[in-house]
């Protein structure tokens, strides 16, 4: 099969014209070794690789993975929580509802901000910090997010 992106010349064509042919009593030796091995190799490794499958899904189900990557897509997207953003006293986006959920237990009594870094390259970036810290990171110039996360945002009040 030739390759679309590599463009013959005319030396490569010269040359692959006058290459050697392999010789007969090779290519029936060849063949005769790809005829008489089994083809039982093939099948068995199928059948491995999807035992190793069902088995793989199967403790995957069993630990909640499944529940556990839905849960992870959702908190991802902010789909599941995005109607109860910015809800603490500060105006964040820190304990977003009362779910239960382990990451509501870790963001209660915190704040996203737009952190001022000093960087020339990276001027802003997105941090929760602790309710008790909002108060220096203002006098800092950090602020709020804005409009989907965006840095830098409203003033903090």
């Amino acid at each position: 099969m030739r390759k679309f992106w590599i463009r013959e010349d005319e030396l490569a064509a010269r040359l692959r014209a006058s290459r050697p042919a392999p010789r007969e009593e090779f290519v029936n030796a060849v063949a005769a070794r790809v005829r008489a091995r089994s083809p039982g190799w093939r099948s068995s490794r199928v059948v491995f690789a999807m035992v190793a499958l069902v088995v793989g899904l199967a403790v995957f189900g069993a630990l909640g993975g499944f529940s556990q990557a839905a849960n992870a897509v959702s908190q991802a997207t902010g789909i599941s929580n995005a109607n109860n953003a910015g809800n603490d006293e500060n105006g964040g986006q820190g304990n977003q509802g009362n779910q239960g959920t382990p990451s509501d237990d870790q963001y209660k009594g915190k704040t996203t901000i737009c952190h001022r870094t000093g960087s020339s390259k990276n001027r802003w970036v997105l941090i929760t910090v602790s309710n008790n810290a909002v108060p220096a990171h203002k006098a800092h110039g950090d602020t709020l997010p804005g409009p989907n996360g965006t840095c830098p945002g409203p003033p903090i009040p």
